[in-house]
């Protein structure tokens, strides 16, 4: 007798990407943390930055309806996530750099700190044109309903996800300057 799987196959193509994405965000913040990579450290992280993916994916189905109508939601989120590996490469070579680098030398390159902030923008625009492709292509919309639906995709999941990432942060730093 064969044993059911513990995830459904439907379920299962629906996570593993976004649970990718989560696992590589762990991985790359233990190593820029603590410049070692264990499992002790990168599970927990990953488990706290499973929010991107479930931002990302909350956003996508408020953002587009051709989405919400498709027959296989799961895989409607598989093939989204399929256009993240340019930011997961960034987040792996970025923390490769840094957890080989000493902290010092980091942080002397006051005229080289740029180099992090120019790939990333180059980062989201390739995502952003693999983003497009996914709504043109994979959910065959016009070229109008693809630009609106992944601009209004971006903007919930950006302003989501940075509030929650900055806001704690963000209060404080509020709460100092006006001396509270």
């Amino acid at each position: 007798m064969i044993p059911k799987p513990i995830i459904p196959s439907a379920a299962w193509t629906g996570l593993r990407r976004p649970l990718l994405v989560a696992l590589v965000l762990g991985c790359g913040m233990s190593l820029m943390d603590a410049r070692v990579l264990t499992l002790r450290l990168a599970l927990p992280t990953a488990f706290w930055w499973t929010y991107v993916p479930m931002v990302e994916i909350l956003a996508l189905f408020a953002a587009c309806p051709a989405a919400r109508r498709a027959p296989s939601w799961p895989r409607i989120v598989d093939r989204y996530f399929m256009g993240h590996w340019p930011t997961l490469l960034w987040v792996m070579a970025l923390a490769g750099c840094l957890a080989f680098i000493p902290p010092i030398t980091v942080l002397s390159w006051q005229q080289r700190i740029s180099v992090p902030f120019d790939s990333a923008l180059l980062v989201i625009a390739w995502s952003a044109y693999i983003d497009f492709q996914f709504f043109r292509r994979g959910l065959k919309q016009s070229a109008w309903h693809a630009a609106r639906d992944l601009l209004v995709q971006r903007a919930i999941a950006w302003t989501v996800g940075l509030t929650i990432f900055v806001g704690g942060a963000g209060y404080q730093t509020l709460a100092v300057r006006l001396g509270l």
